[in-house]
């Protein structure tokens, strides 16, 4: 079983956002992506149970785990 595991910080737009991967990169994609309170390492658990079969990515959404916050900061919801 795989225990590959790593972490990118990818720059978009002059914003920093958080990538991590689990499995072989060869194997069949699946992407994660959490909601408004989640973030990358939510995704742990299932990442571990795919990597045999799967290649799992999980990136943290702006504002949210290690990705850097938007220019305004404005998170707050209406």
């Amino acid at each position: 079983m795989s225990t590959r595991r790593i972490e990118h910080l990818l720059q978009v737009d002059g914003l920093s956002i958080a990538v991590t991967e689990w499995g072989e990169p060869d194997a069949p994609a699946v992407v994660m992506l959490h909601g408004m309170r989640g973030y990358a390492e939510t995704f742990v658990n299932v990442a571990h149970a795919l990597q045999a079969q799967r290649s799992v990515v999980a990136f943290d959404r702006r504002g949210r785990g290690r990705s850097g916050w938007g220019p305004q900061c404005r998170y707050v919801a209406a």
